[in-house]
């Protein structure tokens, strides 16, 4: 759109929102968030706020992720929460989302991984594929609910078959090791190539180690080379679940395949 017609969009946008229209409040907030600068965000904020005063749930929402936005000048994480709280309580998914990792941090709140839990169950039943990842963990762990590994595969497969690359990799590791699910290295190996090829490093690592080892695949040093060349464990830290490959047992899988290789090339 010509510089010349957006101006007027936003005019003609902006006097419906002073006539008091939640939804005209919502829309101009977006617009003034779009343009970014610290004065269009000031603006954006006002209007996104008489827009959730209005009831509309969406603003709510903006809000949090304006105030969660740690590269802005208005960064707050106490304004932040408070209104993913009140986007969550509203029945927006990713602020329900945002609020459960809140309470499984501790940030904002005081940790209460039971409280967690609840938030991630509402977003995960609404089919929300990172809170059904995350209440997947909650429950492999024991977090806020009763550990129990064959819900929390339950909770992976259904993310991990919408395409969510942590769930694929954590079902994988699952099915590797027989928990909550029967024990299958093909079936492992498939979850993993899937989060692989969606770029997911600790899923590139467990494939490594199937391919490294001829576990669920055949056997193929080379590709396992490229795999944990493209994983790149030494550019970050290795999380608790998701791969069960500590950093040490990176670096050895890493010499054993480059030592295999070169043996196979010469």
């Amino acid at each position: 759109m010509p510089e010349e017609e957006e101006r007027e969009a936003l005019e003609s946008l902006r006097v419906t929102a002073e006539k008091g229209d939640p939804e005209a409040c919502f829309q101009l907030g977006l617009a003034l968030s779009e343009r970014g600068g610290q004065d269009n965000l000031t603006e954006a904020i006002d209007w996104y706020e008489r827009a959730a005063d209005g009831g509309v749930a969406e603003a709510s929402f903006n809000l949090g992720l304006l105030y969660d936005d740690p590269t802005s000048p208005l960064a707050s994480g106490a304004d932040a929460l408070k209104w993913f709280r009140a986007a969550a309580e509203a029945g927006i998914p990713a602020a329900q989302v945002n609020v459960g990792h809140a309470y499984s941090k501790g940030e904002g709140v005081t940790r209460d991984h039971a409280q967690a839990a609840l938030w991630f169950r509402r977003a995960a039943e609404a089919g929300n594929m990172a809170a059904q990842y995350d209440l997947g963990v909650a429950y492999e762990r024991g977090d806020g609910v009763p550990a129990d590994v064959r819900i929390a595969a339950e909770w992976y497969a259904r993310a991990a078959s919408a395409g969510y690359a942590p769930a694929q990799n954590g079902l994988g590791l699952m099915y590797d090791e027989g928990r909550g699910v029967p024990l299958d290295p093909e079936e492992a190996a498939r979850w993993f190539e899937l989060a692989a090829n969606q770029g997911y490093p600790e899923a590139q690592e467990n494939l490594a180690r199937m391919y490294s080892s001829g576990r669920g695949v055949p056997k193929d040093t080379e590709k396992a080379f490229q795999l944990l060349a493209e994983s790149k464990p030494w550019e970050r830290g290795i999380p608790w679940r998701r791969g069960r490959l500590a950093v040490a047992s990176v670096i050895v899988l890493f010499i054993g395949v480059a030592l295999a290789a070169a043996v196979f090339l010469w």
